[in-house]
C-alpha cells in the first residue's frame, strides 16, 4: 500500500472509525499567540488548556493518551 492509498484511506474513515483504530490514545499539542499550550484529541477537539508544555504533557498523560508530534 502506498502512502497514497494510506492517507485515502484514512480520509475515508468517519471519526468513530477512526477511534476505534486508536486514536482515541493519542493527542497533540498546539501553541497560542500567549503562549498558552492548547492540548488536542486526535480528531481535533480541545481537551485543556495549559501554561507550558510541561503542564500540557502532564494533562496528556493524566488522560492516559499519548503524546504525537505535529508536522
Amino acid at each position: 500500500m502506498t502512502l497514497e492509498d494510506k492517507n485515502k484511506f484514512l480520509k475515508s474513515l468517519n471519526e468513530q472509525q477512526f477511534l476505534n483504530l486508536g486514536a482515541k490514545h493519542i493527542a497533540y499539542m498546539r501553541e497560542l499567540q500567549d503562549g498558552q499550550i492548547v492540548v488536542h484529541n486526535a480528531t481535533g477537539q480541545p481537551m485543556a488548556v495549559a501554561e507550558n508544555s510541561d503542564a500540557a504533557l502532564k494533562t496528556i498523560a493524566a488522560s492516559e493518551m499519548k503524546p504525537v508530534p505535529l508536522h
